[in-house]
């Protein structure tokens, strides 16, 4: 999903992973824009990013990814959706307001942000979640 012009070095030198995070994008049919969105700018601070909608998700997937983020997830149902055999990504809900948050959180989302999160805020707290995880 590369779109910006900027050597990978330059990127890589502002990245504080040593390789890029695999990132899956959930888009549902009314946020694809955003999921577009989000995508690029986490692209821009060095992830490697891939958007699917939501209804799109087979076993067969080639990414593995180290976190899913999902807007306005379903909770329960959907996060099992997100397990390959062997992998156990880092989930992350975009949602609104408290009641959804606290459902997300409820549900085992291991990380619950706020609709309009910036790409720079959700990279830093997926670096302080996913380096934990890696050691």
């Amino acid at each position: 999903m590369r779109t910006n012009s900027r050597a990978i070095s330059e990127v890589r030198a502002e990245s504080r992973f040593a390789t890029p995070p695999r990132l899956l994008v959930v888009a549902t049919d009314n946020r694809s824009g955003d999921a577009v969105a989000l995508a690029e700018a986490l692209d821009a601070y060095g992830a490697e990013t891939e958007v699917r909608f939501a209804g799109d998700m087979s076993a067969d997937d080639h990414i593995q990814p180290d976190a899913v983020i999902v807007a306005e997830p379903t909770m329960r149902e959907e996060k099992e959706r997100y397990y390959a055999p062997g992998s156990h990504p880092l989930l992350v809900a975009v949602t609104d307001g408290d009641i959804r948050k606290e459902q997300a959180r409820a549900a085992g989302y291991d990380l619950v942000v706020s609709r309009a999160v910036s790409a720079k805020s959700l990279m830093d707290q997926l670096g302080e979640r996913l380096l934990r995880i890696h050691l």
